[in-house]
């Protein structure tokens, strides 16, 4: 009987036994400052988050989860796309988001953004700096293929290069007969010249000699043998046929 007794006094609940209920959806609002896309520049932020939670440190733990996600968030803006940014959290602010290693999960996020003048002073001036470099490369840019123009269609011709100056100068008649435009033309066409062509030719050739000379009777042999198959390669049997029989290669390849 007393176990009996016993058993039931252990499954049957007290009175006084509070109940277990689900963890009870909570309200806050606190402000904080936000990190932008420019340093030095914040966003001033009024948040509210509802969430999921009942213990002591959920309050905090909350606060600080929310800031974060917002942070990371905010620091791809400047702060004079304010709008473009709360607009963009606040269409999430519905989706729930659970804390990892806790339990609790935010249901609600909504976020109010402002600036200081001075924050979007300096998110302005930035602006204008990357606005002013990208004119300035496009100068630069045109200006580069405009003297490259000049250096290639105008200046590389003397006569050509004599209009293009009377054109612009319609007085200057003594610039018309002057040696001046012929010249410049010398000096840009000089890399290009024959004879520019010749000294690298010659240069090539004089390698050429250089090696050959450095090899023995064997190895000149081999080369003078390829040398034919290339000749011959390029229908140049005749170039070939000139070549001296009396240094065909003895069977041994250079190593």
């Amino acid at each position: 009987m007393w176990n009996f007794l016993r058993r039931v006094s252990e499954t049957w609940p007290y009175e006084d036994a509070e109940p277990q209920h689900p963890p009870r959806e909570r309200l806050t609002s606190f402000n904080t400052t936000l990190p932008s896309a420019l340093e030095g520049a914040f966003f001033i932020a009024a948040v509210t988050v509802r969430w999921l939670g009942d213990g002591p440190e959920d309050l905090a733990r909350v606060r600080y989860a929310a800031r974060d996600h917002l942070a990371q968030e905010a620091s791809h803006y400047h702060v004079t796309a304010m709008d473009q940014l709360a607009d963009s959290l606040n269409s999430r602010g519905t989706t729930k988001r659970s804390l990892p290693g806790t339990n609790l999960v935010i249901t609600y996020l909504h976020v109010s953004l402002t600036a200081s003048a001075e924050a979007l002073d300096a998110a302005a001036a930035w602006h204008d700096a990357q606005r002013q470099s990208v004119l300035d490369h496009l100068r630069r840019q045109r200006d580069l293929r405009e003297l490259r123009w000049l250096r290639d269609e105008i200046f590389r011709h003397p006569d050509i290069a004599r209009m293009y100056w009377h054109i612009r100068h319609p007085t200057d008649l003594a610039s018309l007969t002057a040696p001046v435009f012929d010249a410049i033309a010398a000096c840009l066409t000089a890399g290009s010249s024959p004879n520019s062509s010749r000294e690298k030719e010659n240069l090539i050739g004089n390698l050429i000699v250089e090696f050959v000379d450095g090899l023995d009777a064997d190895e000149r042999g081999h080369l003078i043998s390829q040398v034919s198959r290339v000749f011959r390669s390029f229908d140049r049997g005749d170039l070939a046929d000139r070549l001296p029989a009396d240094q065909a290669p003895t069977g041994r390849t250079p190593a």
